[in-house]
């Protein structure tokens, strides 16, 4: 899961955006983690998501 359920829901928001996601504001943290699992980036790109994980955990 590339880690995605143990980040902050600021973090998670930042993965989302990064990964081209739209990101509503008033969003839950488990929305998020959804919105990011059921992406196609999720699903075929996992590099691209573990990327913006480790710029979400750097920042």
């Amino acid at each position: 899961m590339l880690g995605i359920a143990k980040l902050k829901k600021d973090e998670l928001r930042t993965v989302a955006e990064e990964i081209g996601l739209v990101v509503n504001e008033g969003m839950k943290k488990s929305e998020l983690r959804r919105l990011i699992e059921d992406s196609d980036v999720f699903k075929n790109d996992n590099e691209a998501v573990k990327s913006a994980v480790e710029d979400a955990l750097e920042n």
